[in-house]
Protein backbone atom coordinates (compact mmCIF):
# COMPACT_ATOMS: atom_id res chain seq x y z
CA UNK A 1 0.00 0.00 0.00
CA UNK A 2 2.99 2.11 -0.11
CA UNK A 3 2.50 5.49 -2.50
CA UNK A 4 5.46 4.92 -4.70
CA UNK A 5 7.10 3.27 -6.99
CA UNK A 6 6.92 3.32 -11.06
CA UNK A 7 3.26 4.39 -11.12
CA UNK A 8 4.11 7.54 -8.65
CA UNK A 9 5.60 10.91 -9.51
CA UNK A 10 6.00 13.48 -7.29
CA UNK A 11 7.56 16.68 -7.74
CA UNK A 12 7.85 20.50 -7.09
CA UNK A 13 7.48 22.87 -10.05
CA UNK A 14 10.21 25.70 -10.03
CA UNK A 15 7.69 28.30 -8.31
CA UNK A 16 6.79 25.55 -5.55
CA UNK A 17 3.74 23.78 -7.05
CA UNK A 18 3.84 20.82 -5.10
CA UNK A 19 2.40 18.06 -7.59
CA UNK A 20 1.57 14.05 -6.84
CA UNK A 21 0.49 11.69 -9.58
CA UNK A 22 -0.92 7.97 -8.64
CA UNK A 23 -1.79 5.85 -11.59
CA UNK A 24 -4.21 2.98 -10.99
CA UNK A 25 -6.11 0.39 -12.80
CA UNK A 26 -9.29 2.31 -12.25
CA UNK A 27 -11.11 3.86 -15.84
CA UNK A 28 -11.64 7.25 -14.60
CA UNK A 29 -9.31 10.16 -12.73
CA UNK A 30 -10.09 11.84 -9.08
CA UNK A 31 -8.24 15.46 -8.05
CA UNK A 32 -7.88 18.32 -7.04
CA UNK A 33 -5.72 21.71 -6.84
CA UNK A 34 -5.42 22.79 -3.09
CA UNK A 35 -5.01 26.43 -2.25
CA UNK A 36 -3.24 27.32 1.30
CA UNK A 37 -6.14 29.90 2.16
CA UNK A 38 -9.25 29.36 4.23
CA UNK A 39 -11.40 31.00 6.48
CA UNK A 40 -8.61 31.15 9.08
CA UNK A 41 -6.14 33.26 7.07
CA UNK A 42 -9.13 36.03 7.01
CA UNK A 43 -7.56 39.43 8.45
CA UNK A 44 -10.21 41.16 10.76
CA UNK A 45 -12.92 42.76 8.76
CA UNK A 46 -12.79 40.08 6.02
CA UNK A 47 -14.95 37.25 7.81
CA UNK A 48 -16.40 35.33 5.30
CA UNK A 49 -14.76 36.10 2.64
CA UNK A 50 -12.52 33.28 1.73
CA UNK A 51 -15.58 31.15 1.08
CA UNK A 52 -17.38 33.85 -0.95
CA UNK A 53 -13.98 34.15 -2.96
CA UNK A 54 -14.39 30.45 -4.16
CA UNK A 55 -17.71 30.91 -5.35
CA UNK A 56 -16.87 34.20 -7.32
CA UNK A 57 -13.31 32.13 -8.60
CA UNK A 58 -15.17 29.12 -10.26
CA UNK A 59 -17.63 31.12 -12.13
CA UNK A 60 -16.47 34.43 -12.23
CA UNK A 61 -14.64 33.98 -15.16
CA UNK A 62 -11.06 34.31 -16.42
CA UNK A 63 -8.40 35.74 -19.12
CA UNK A 64 -9.23 32.79 -21.22
CA UNK A 65 -12.45 31.63 -20.62
CA UNK A 66 -15.62 33.61 -19.66
CA UNK A 67 -18.24 32.85 -17.12
CA UNK A 68 -20.68 31.24 -19.45
CA UNK A 69 -17.60 29.61 -20.54
CA UNK A 70 -16.70 28.45 -17.36
CA UNK A 71 -20.04 27.08 -16.62
CA UNK A 72 -20.26 25.31 -19.36
CA UNK A 73 -16.60 23.54 -18.59
CA UNK A 74 -17.90 22.63 -14.64
CA UNK A 75 -20.93 21.16 -16.33
CA UNK A 76 -18.98 18.69 -18.93
CA UNK A 77 -16.96 17.52 -15.24
CA UNK A 78 -19.05 14.31 -14.37
CA UNK A 79 -18.60 15.59 -10.81
CA UNK A 80 -17.21 18.39 -9.73
CA UNK A 81 -17.13 20.51 -5.94
CA UNK A 82 -14.98 23.26 -5.40
CA UNK A 83 -15.34 24.09 -1.49
CA UNK A 84 -13.70 26.64 1.13
CA UNK A 85 -12.18 24.92 4.70
CA UNK A 86 -10.35 25.95 7.71
CA UNK A 87 -7.47 26.18 6.02
CA UNK A 88 -7.76 25.52 2.72
CA UNK A 89 -9.58 26.37 -0.63
CA UNK A 90 -9.82 23.21 -3.19
CA UNK A 91 -11.53 22.64 -6.55
CA UNK A 92 -12.10 19.08 -6.73
CA UNK A 93 -13.13 16.27 -9.87
CA UNK A 94 -13.94 13.06 -10.44
CA UNK A 95 -14.11 12.48 -14.36
CA UNK A 96 -13.27 10.50 -17.42
CA UNK A 97 -9.86 10.36 -18.02
CA UNK A 98 -10.40 12.22 -21.27
CA UNK A 99 -11.23 15.51 -19.67
CA UNK A 100 -8.24 15.25 -17.08
CA UNK A 101 -6.79 18.08 -20.29
CA UNK A 102 -9.22 20.41 -19.44
CA UNK A 103 -9.41 20.39 -16.07
CA UNK A 104 -5.72 21.36 -15.41
CA UNK A 105 -6.27 24.16 -18.28
CA UNK A 106 -9.33 25.28 -15.82
CA UNK A 107 -7.84 24.72 -12.54
CA UNK A 108 -5.13 26.70 -13.46
CA UNK A 109 -6.83 29.90 -15.30
CA UNK A 110 -9.11 29.81 -11.80
CA UNK A 111 -6.51 29.91 -9.55
CA UNK A 112 -4.27 32.36 -11.29
CA UNK A 113 -6.46 34.50 -13.74
CA UNK A 114 -9.61 35.34 -12.54
CA UNK A 115 -11.53 38.14 -13.82
CA UNK A 116 -14.55 37.88 -11.20
CA UNK A 117 -16.91 39.62 -13.52
CA UNK A 118 -18.57 42.21 -11.62
CA UNK A 119 -22.34 40.77 -12.42
CA UNK A 120 -21.15 37.26 -11.34
CA UNK A 121 -19.95 38.69 -7.89
CA UNK A 122 -23.03 40.32 -7.44
CA UNK A 123 -24.83 36.87 -8.26
CA UNK A 124 -22.97 34.79 -5.90
CA UNK A 125 -23.07 37.72 -2.88
CA UNK A 126 -27.05 37.01 -2.97
CA UNK A 127 -26.45 33.17 -2.64
CA UNK A 128 -23.62 33.69 0.37
CA UNK A 129 -25.69 35.73 1.88
CA UNK A 130 -28.62 33.16 1.28
CA UNK A 131 -26.40 30.13 2.16
CA UNK A 132 -25.75 32.29 5.53
CA UNK A 133 -29.50 32.56 6.18
CA UNK A 134 -30.45 29.05 5.56
CA UNK A 135 -27.77 28.07 8.06
CA UNK A 136 -29.09 30.17 10.53
CA UNK A 137 -32.31 28.98 10.16
CA UNK A 138 -31.08 25.74 10.63
CA UNK A 139 -33.16 24.23 13.77
CA UNK A 140 -30.04 23.82 15.83
CA UNK A 141 -27.80 26.87 14.83
CA UNK A 142 -28.33 28.79 18.58
CA UNK A 143 -27.73 26.16 20.57
CA UNK A 144 -24.95 24.57 18.08
CA UNK A 145 -23.17 28.25 18.49
CA UNK A 146 -23.60 28.58 22.64
CA UNK A 147 -22.24 25.16 22.61
CA UNK A 148 -19.23 25.92 20.77
CA UNK A 149 -18.94 29.39 22.45
CA UNK A 150 -18.53 27.14 25.42
CA UNK A 151 -16.11 24.09 24.42
CA UNK A 152 -13.56 26.38 21.93
CA UNK A 153 -14.27 30.35 23.38
CA UNK A 154 -11.83 32.60 21.25
CA UNK A 155 -9.98 29.50 19.97
CA UNK A 156 -9.60 30.18 16.14
CA UNK A 157 -11.20 26.62 15.44
CA UNK A 158 -14.18 28.61 16.50
CA UNK A 159 -14.74 30.98 13.96
CA UNK A 160 -17.80 30.97 12.00
CA UNK A 161 -16.49 29.65 8.65
CA UNK A 162 -19.53 31.99 6.82
CA UNK A 163 -18.76 35.07 8.15
CA UNK A 164 -20.63 38.27 8.33
CA UNK A 165 -23.59 39.23 6.46
CA UNK A 166 -22.49 42.68 6.57
CA UNK A 167 -19.11 42.22 5.44
CA UNK A 168 -20.30 39.91 2.45
CA UNK A 169 -23.29 42.24 1.69
CA UNK A 170 -20.82 45.29 1.35
CA UNK A 171 -17.31 43.93 0.01
CA UNK A 172 -16.14 45.15 -3.11
CA UNK A 173 -14.69 42.98 -6.32
CA UNK A 174 -11.52 44.80 -4.81
CA UNK A 175 -11.54 43.43 -1.95
CA UNK A 176 -11.75 39.59 -3.01
CA UNK A 177 -8.98 40.79 -5.71
CA UNK A 178 -6.80 41.47 -2.39
CA UNK A 179 -7.80 38.45 -1.20
CA UNK A 180 -6.77 36.68 -4.05
CA UNK A 181 -3.19 38.13 -4.54
CA UNK A 182 -2.24 37.47 -1.23
CA UNK A 183 -2.61 33.73 -0.81
CA UNK A 184 -3.11 32.42 -4.44
CA UNK A 185 0.39 31.82 -5.44
CA UNK A 186 1.89 28.62 -6.30
CA UNK A 187 4.27 27.92 -3.32
CA UNK A 188 0.77 27.58 -1.59
CA UNK A 189 -0.39 25.27 -3.35
CA UNK A 190 -0.93 21.25 -4.04
CA UNK A 191 -2.27 19.21 -6.61
CA UNK A 192 -2.79 15.49 -6.80
CA UNK A 193 -4.02 13.54 -9.91
CA UNK A 194 -4.97 9.82 -9.00
CA UNK A 195 -6.75 7.23 -11.41
CA UNK A 196 -6.40 6.41 -15.07
CA UNK A 197 -3.63 9.48 -16.60
CA UNK A 198 -2.99 10.65 -20.07
CA UNK A 199 0.14 9.32 -21.19
CA UNK A 200 1.09 13.10 -21.69
CA UNK A 201 0.04 13.78 -17.75
CA UNK A 202 3.42 15.19 -16.65
CA UNK A 203 3.97 17.33 -19.78
CA UNK A 204 -0.21 18.86 -19.10
CA UNK A 205 0.65 19.82 -15.55
CA UNK A 206 4.10 21.77 -16.46
CA UNK A 207 1.99 23.38 -19.28
CA UNK A 208 -0.58 24.52 -17.19
CA UNK A 209 1.18 26.02 -14.12
CA UNK A 210 5.02 25.89 -14.12
CA UNK A 211 4.87 29.78 -15.46
CA UNK A 212 2.51 30.44 -12.94
CA UNK A 213 3.20 32.85 -10.51
CA UNK A 214 5.31 32.03 -7.07
CA UNK A 215 3.35 34.09 -4.62
CA UNK A 216 4.54 34.73 -1.07
CA UNK A 217 5.21 31.40 0.35
CA UNK A 218 2.58 31.20 3.72
CA UNK A 219 3.94 28.85 6.53
CA UNK A 220 1.33 26.73 8.43
CA UNK A 221 -0.29 28.36 11.37
CA UNK A 222 0.76 28.24 14.64
CA UNK A 223 -2.68 27.90 16.70
CA UNK A 224 -3.02 27.79 20.53
CA UNK A 225 -3.45 24.79 22.59
CA UNK A 226 -7.26 24.26 23.55
CA UNK A 227 -7.23 24.37 27.70
CA UNK A 228 -9.69 22.00 29.51
CA UNK A 229 -12.73 23.59 30.57
CA UNK A 230 -12.88 25.52 33.67
CA UNK A 231 -15.99 23.46 34.64
CA UNK A 232 -18.33 20.95 33.45
CA UNK A 233 -21.39 22.66 31.78
CA UNK A 234 -24.70 21.56 30.50
CA UNK A 235 -27.48 22.75 28.04
CA UNK A 236 -30.62 21.84 27.44
CA UNK A 237 -32.45 23.60 25.02
CA UNK A 238 -35.61 23.22 23.43
CA UNK A 239 -36.09 21.25 19.91
CA UNK A 240 -39.33 21.32 19.09
CA UNK A 241 -38.43 20.09 15.02
CA UNK A 242 -37.65 16.98 17.18
CA UNK A 243 -40.75 16.21 18.28
CA UNK A 244 -42.75 12.85 17.55
CA UNK A 245 -46.32 14.20 17.16
CA UNK A 246 -48.07 11.08 17.08
CA UNK A 247 -46.25 9.96 20.38
CA UNK A 248 -44.84 12.96 22.15
CA UNK A 249 -43.46 10.53 24.70
CA UNK A 250 -41.37 8.43 22.22
CA UNK A 251 -39.73 11.70 21.02
CA UNK A 252 -36.00 11.45 20.10
CA UNK A 253 -33.73 14.22 21.83
CA UNK A 254 -30.02 14.82 20.35
CA UNK A 255 -27.28 14.56 23.17
CA UNK A 256 -23.07 16.21 22.73
CA UNK A 257 -20.55 15.52 24.85
CA UNK A 258 -17.06 16.98 24.45
CA UNK A 259 -13.71 15.83 26.54
CA UNK A 260 -10.68 17.37 26.64
CA UNK A 261 -8.31 15.41 24.39
CA UNK A 262 -4.39 15.85 22.87
CA UNK A 263 -3.66 17.37 20.19
CA UNK A 264 -2.09 15.32 16.98
CA UNK A 265 1.68 17.08 17.78
CA UNK A 266 1.21 14.98 21.60
CA UNK A 267 2.50 11.63 21.69
CA UNK A 268 -0.72 10.31 23.23
CA UNK A 269 -3.03 11.02 20.19
CA UNK A 270 -2.93 7.44 18.66
CA UNK A 271 -3.50 5.59 21.70
CA UNK A 272 -6.47 8.18 22.64
CA UNK A 273 -8.00 7.27 18.83
CA UNK A 274 -8.02 4.14 19.43
CA UNK A 275 -9.74 4.80 22.85
CA UNK A 276 -12.39 6.47 20.97
CA UNK A 277 -13.07 3.70 18.46
CA UNK A 278 -13.63 1.27 21.44
CA UNK A 279 -15.85 3.85 22.75
CA UNK A 280 -18.53 4.49 19.84
CA UNK A 281 -16.87 3.37 16.43
CA UNK A 282 -19.40 0.77 15.00
CA UNK A 283 -22.00 -1.90 16.66
CA UNK A 284 -19.68 -3.32 18.62
CA UNK A 285 -18.12 -0.19 20.52
CA UNK A 286 -18.98 0.25 24.47
CA UNK A 287 -21.33 2.76 23.95
CA UNK A 288 -23.61 1.23 21.44
CA UNK A 289 -24.01 -2.32 23.60
CA UNK A 290 -24.53 -0.28 26.49
CA UNK A 291 -27.30 2.34 25.05
CA UNK A 292 -28.68 1.06 22.41
CA UNK A 293 -28.64 -2.90 22.70
CA UNK A 294 -28.78 -3.09 26.47
CA UNK A 295 -31.19 -0.62 27.48
CA UNK A 296 -32.55 0.34 24.34
CA UNK A 297 -32.08 4.04 24.65
CA UNK A 298 -30.91 5.14 21.45
CA UNK A 299 -30.93 3.94 18.01
CA UNK A 300 -27.71 5.13 17.23
CA UNK A 301 -24.88 6.77 19.50
CA UNK A 302 -20.85 7.47 18.06
CA UNK A 303 -17.53 9.06 19.64
CA UNK A 304 -15.17 10.63 17.68
CA UNK A 305 -11.79 12.15 18.17
CA UNK A 306 -10.24 15.16 16.65
CA UNK A 307 -7.03 16.33 17.18
CA UNK A 308 -6.16 19.21 14.38
CA UNK A 309 -5.67 22.63 14.68
CA UNK A 310 -3.71 21.94 18.38
CA UNK A 311 -8.15 21.82 19.67
CA UNK A 312 -8.29 18.40 20.51
CA UNK A 313 -11.25 16.68 21.70
CA UNK A 314 -13.22 13.15 22.06
CA UNK A 315 -17.15 13.97 21.09
CA UNK A 316 -19.93 11.46 21.66
CA UNK A 317 -23.32 11.97 19.53
CA UNK A 318 -26.45 10.23 20.58
CA UNK A 319 -29.97 10.14 19.58
CA UNK A 320 -31.49 9.78 22.90
CA UNK A 321 -34.48 8.97 24.50
CA UNK A 322 -36.17 12.28 25.13
CA UNK A 323 -37.73 11.23 28.42
CA UNK A 324 -34.79 9.45 29.32
CA UNK A 325 -32.03 12.01 28.73
CA UNK A 326 -30.93 12.14 32.60
CA UNK A 327 -30.52 7.76 32.41
CA UNK A 328 -28.82 7.79 28.96
CA UNK A 329 -26.34 10.90 30.42
CA UNK A 330 -25.45 8.26 33.51
CA UNK A 331 -24.96 5.44 31.23
CA UNK A 332 -22.43 7.19 29.06
CA UNK A 333 -20.58 7.97 32.00
CA UNK A 334 -20.78 4.78 33.66
CA UNK A 335 -19.54 3.34 30.07
CA UNK A 336 -16.47 5.96 30.72
CA UNK A 337 -16.10 4.48 34.35
CA UNK A 338 -15.76 0.84 32.82
CA UNK A 339 -13.16 1.47 30.83
CA UNK A 340 -11.03 3.89 33.32
CA UNK A 341 -11.14 0.59 35.78
CA UNK A 342 -11.36 -2.41 33.46
CA UNK A 343 -8.99 -3.19 30.73
CA UNK A 344 -10.75 -4.00 27.45
CA UNK A 345 -9.73 -7.70 26.40
CA UNK A 346 -6.71 -8.62 23.74
CA UNK A 347 -9.59 -10.63 21.36
CA UNK A 348 -11.59 -6.64 21.60
CA UNK A 349 -8.08 -5.06 20.67
CA UNK A 350 -7.28 -7.28 17.79
CA UNK A 351 -10.63 -7.15 16.69
CA UNK A 352 -9.94 -3.19 16.24
CA UNK A 353 -6.88 -3.55 14.80
CA UNK A 354 -8.39 -5.68 12.28
CA UNK A 355 -11.05 -3.38 11.25
CA UNK A 356 -8.43 -0.56 10.46
CA UNK A 357 -6.30 -3.07 8.18
CA UNK A 358 -9.54 -3.53 6.60
CA UNK A 359 -10.15 0.61 6.34
CA UNK A 360 -6.98 1.35 4.88
CA UNK A 361 -7.02 -1.52 2.69
CA UNK A 362 -10.62 -0.42 1.58
CA UNK A 363 -9.41 3.24 1.11
CA UNK A 364 -6.87 1.77 -1.48
CA UNK A 365 -9.87 0.91 -3.62
CA UNK A 366 -10.76 4.19 -4.56
CA UNK A 367 -9.13 6.80 -6.18
CA UNK A 368 -10.20 9.53 -3.81
CA UNK A 369 -8.44 7.36 -0.37
CA UNK A 370 -5.41 7.25 -2.37
CA UNK A 371 -5.65 10.66 -3.03
CA UNK A 372 -6.22 10.90 0.53
CA UNK A 373 -3.32 9.00 1.96
CA UNK A 374 -0.95 11.24 0.13
CA UNK A 375 -2.30 13.70 1.36
CA UNK A 376 -1.91 13.04 4.53
CA UNK A 377 1.71 11.83 3.95
CA UNK A 378 2.51 15.25 2.62
CA UNK A 379 0.47 17.34 5.65
CA UNK A 380 0.82 14.62 8.82
CA UNK A 381 3.97 12.47 7.67
CA UNK A 382 2.15 9.26 7.98
CA UNK A 383 1.76 6.23 5.81
CA UNK A 384 -0.79 3.43 6.18
CA UNK A 385 2.59 1.52 7.24
CA UNK A 386 3.31 4.07 9.98
CA UNK A 387 -0.49 4.32 10.89
CA UNK A 388 -0.68 0.54 10.98
CA UNK A 389 2.75 -0.07 13.25
CA UNK A 390 1.73 2.27 15.78
CA UNK A 391 -1.99 0.74 16.35
CA UNK A 392 -0.04 -2.52 16.98
CA UNK A 393 1.92 -1.19 19.35
CA UNK A 394 -0.85 0.01 21.68
CA UNK A 395 -1.77 -2.24 24.60
CA UNK A 396 -4.89 -2.89 26.37
CA UNK A 397 -2.71 -0.88 29.40
CA UNK A 398 -2.87 1.91 26.96
CA UNK A 399 -6.15 2.51 25.88
CA UNK A 400 -6.62 1.76 30.43
CA UNK A 401 -4.39 4.72 30.89
CA UNK A 402 -6.06 7.02 28.26
CA UNK A 403 -9.36 6.60 30.16
CA UNK A 404 -8.05 7.64 33.40
CA UNK A 405 -6.29 10.44 31.67
CA UNK A 406 -8.84 12.31 29.25
CA UNK A 407 -12.28 10.21 30.72
CA UNK A 408 -11.45 10.78 34.28
CA UNK A 409 -14.29 11.10 37.11
CA UNK A 410 -12.93 14.81 37.91
CA UNK A 411 -12.37 15.78 34.36
CA UNK A 412 -14.75 18.78 33.13
CA UNK A 413 -17.07 17.89 29.91
CA UNK A 414 -19.23 20.38 27.43
CA UNK A 415 -23.07 18.86 27.42
CA UNK A 416 -25.25 19.70 25.18
CA UNK A 417 -29.38 18.19 24.92
CA UNK A 418 -31.67 19.67 22.41
CA UNK A 419 -34.86 18.30 23.59
CA UNK A 420 -38.41 18.90 22.47
CA UNK A 421 -39.56 17.81 25.59
CA UNK A 422 -37.83 21.03 26.68
CA UNK A 423 -39.67 23.93 27.22
CA UNK A 424 -37.08 27.22 26.98
CA UNK A 425 -37.87 29.65 29.48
Amino acid sequence: MIVNGDDYKEFVLDNGLQVGIKLTPALTSYGYLSIHSGTVHEEPGEEGLAHFLEHCLIGGGTRKFSPDLTRAITSRFDWYNAQTAFEETRIIVDILTEDIPLFLDYAAEVAFNPTLDQKIVDQERQRVLREIADNKSSPEFVAMREYRNKVFGSHPVNRYGLGSEDIVRNTTREDLEKIHKRRFGASNMKLILVGAMPDDIETLVHENFANKPTGEKKEPNIYPKLESLEETFVLERSAPELLNRDSPKESTAIMLIAAHAPSYEDEDYRKVQLLSTVLGEGANSRLFRELSMQRGLVYSVSADYDGSNNAGLISINGKIAANKTDEAREAIFNVFKDLRERKISETELAQIRKRARYQVAKSFESNSGIAGAIWKRWIWDITPESYLAELDAITVNDIREMANKYLAEDATYGILIRNPLKKDK
